[in-house]
């Protein structure tokens, strides 16, 4: 096994352990977390600066190092560390998808790639803009605690396929 084998193992089985304990954290929270929008008073850039820079961080090292949605990390960081409600974290991280946020990880890999597929792509995303506008229809219906429960083992499930390919 090679040096940047073992490497990347390690790297899964890091973010693996992380979307652990963050699942635990969100199953386990015992103050609830705050409903409704957020007080835009509240969400000074002094206040979001820095905590907003690392989770914004972390979730783009998780989508292009791993494939794997950002959202998986940066919602939970919103809503603990970032005091945002549920729904709101997940409205963000929407907003975040859009094109011109993800471009470059989108440009290396296609650079590296020698194009993007793009029928696949074109298919793909029809069935992403219908299951997203059904998917977030569902979740404004949904209660923030069971949105939050269905989250955090989603996020248990992520962590289980992160520990599976990294071993």
């Amino acid at each position: 096994m090679t040096l940047m084998m073992i490497a990347i193992g390690g790297i899964l089985l890091g973010f693996a352990c992380v979307l652990v304990l963050l699942s635990a954290r969100t199953l386990l929270r015992r103050r609830p977390a705050p409903e409704g929008p957020a007080s835009t008073t509240a969400l000074t850039w002094g206040r979001v600066g820095f905590p907003g820079l690392v989770t914004g961080f972390v979730g783009g090292l998780a989508s292009g190092l791993l494939g794997i949605g950002g959202a998986i990390f940066m919602i939970p960081l919103m809503v603990g560390w970032l005091k945002l409600p549920q729904h709101e974290a997940q409205t963000t991280s929407l907003v975040l998808m859009l094109a011109p946020i993800g471009l470059p990880g989108v440009w290396v890999y296609a650079r590296h790639g020698g194009g993007l597929p793009w029928p696949v792509l074109a298919m793909v995303a029809l069935g992403f803009l219908a299951g997203a506008y059904g998917g977030a229809r569902i979740a404004v219906r949904t209660r923030a605690p069971r949105l939050r429960q269905g989250f955090a083992v989603l996020m248990a499930g992520m962590a289980l396929l992160l520990f599976l390919k990294g071993v």
